[in-house]
């Protein structure tokens, strides 16, 4: 059982915590980041720009990748693709890498 309360807040990808708290914003200092465990295909991650958080580069992308534990070494990936697309009023970035 958890004592924490909900915030109470649509958009975050957490119920207890506000994106702009949390390791996926490295608390308010980037866009919302998401990292998927790599494949075959590389790694992926969406960037959304959402609650005012902007200006994110690359090697940001894969250190929240990194804290999230699922790459090694954030010099392991070279960016291959990056698409850009909106979806319900949200900007958001797709990021694909490959292991070189």
């Amino acid at each position: 059982m958890t004592t924490k309360q909900e915030h109470g807040k649509e958009g975050h990808f957490n119920i207890y915590t506000l994106d702009q708290d949390s390791p996926c914003t490295n608390n308010g200092e980037h866009a919302r980041v998401l990292a998927t465990m790599p494949d075959c295909d590389g790694l992926y991650c969406r960037v959304d720009f959402v609650h005012g958080l902007r200006n994110i580069t690359t090697q940001q992308v894969l250190r929240v990748a990194k804290k999230g534990g699922y790459i090694g070494s954030v010099r392991s990936w070279k960016l291959e693709s990056a698409e850009h697309w909106r979806h319900n009023g949200v900007d958001s970035v797709d990021y694909q890498f490959i292991r070189i």
